[in-house]
């Protein structure tokens, strides 16, 4: 039986696919953006802020590659007031300054992103947590 987290990740790859599919139909992009925010709506309602993260960076990435920058650092930055150490939401920030030519700041994303302390200690929590 595949675990939660592998089924977690296998619905946000199929949702990236999709994803890059619809920044190209304006309609599919649409339609993927209601969804989104009507997926983020819902987290918001059952007060699940690790939902409500993912919502916030799809969005985000949805709107990046759209080429809608300024919309996709918005979400993103409302993910960052959530949780400040959301890898999904670090990488989103840096990718989103790197497609805009802003590679100083693409860098300064990136290394929040691999922090080697932060890396340690979800490193040290996922282990215990397999004992």
């Amino acid at each position: 039986m595949p675990r939660r987290s592998q089924i977690v990740s296998d619905i946000l790859k199929r949702r990236n696919q999709q994803t890059e599919d619809t920044t190209n139909n304006p309609s599919q992009f649409e339609k993927e953006e209601r969804f989104l925010r009507a997926e983020l709506t819902k987290a918001r309602s059952r007060h699940n802020k690790k939902f409500e993260i993912i919502n916030q960076c799809k969005l985000g990435e949805l709107h990046r590659k759209a080429k809608k920058f300024k919309e996709a650092l918005d979400y993103y930055q409302q993910a960052y007031k959530i949780d400040k150490e959301d890898n999904y939401m670090l990488s989103g920030m840096g990718l989103t300054y790197r497609d805009m030519g802003d590679y100083d700041e693409a860098i300064v994303w990136f290394k929040r992103q691999l922090n080697p302390i932060k890396t340690l200690t979800n490193f040290s929590g996922s282990h215990a947590l397999a004992w």
